[in-house]
């Protein structure tokens, strides 16, 4: 990070070209604020930061239990998809915290432009205001999948 915000570096290709440059994936520090010291074990906070993106690392005050008022999880997140708002864990939602991360859009959850600025809410909008109709039957599958909530 510089000055709270990330630097992201890659593999130079000759086929580069800056107008059509767009960073899709970054690695970004995560927190889980006020969780339960109980879970401040490594492979714990690795899978339940692997709901949010695939786990890097945690870091080394969480390991040590030097820092109770989060936990902080390093994680590659892909910038195309709507970020992760928080988490089930053992009964109870926990918040998911991004240090960096200061353009998210609040209607599609997506980073990199402001509600205000959002074609994807402005499409989910119209979808919600069209009746569905549907020729077929809700297979049992799609019915019991649990789904997180975006930011």
């Amino acid at each position: 990070m510089v000055f709270d915000h990330y630097l992201a570096v890659t593999q130079w290709s000759p086929e580069f070209a800056t107008p059509m440059a767009k960073v899709e994936k970054t690695m970004v520090w995560i927190q889980f604020p006020r969780l339960n010291l109980l879970y401040y074990d490594e492979s714990f906070l690795l899978a339940l930061a692997a709901m949010v993106g695939k786990p890097v690392k945690v870091d080394r005050n969480t390991l040590n239990i030097e820092r109770g008022r989060f936990a902080r999880i390093c994680v590659e997140i892909d910038l195309t998809q709507p970020l992760i708002g928080k988490v089930w864990v053992n009964g109870h939602w926990c918040k998911v915290q991004y240090e960096g991360l200061h353009i998210i859009c609040s209607s599609c959850g997506c980073y990199g432009h402001y509600t205000r600025n959002c074609v994807k809410g402005v499409e989910l909008d119209q979808l919600e205001e069209q009746p569905l109709v549907s020729t077929t039957q809700p297979s049992s599958n799609n019915m019991n999948k649990h789904t997180e909530e975006v930011v």
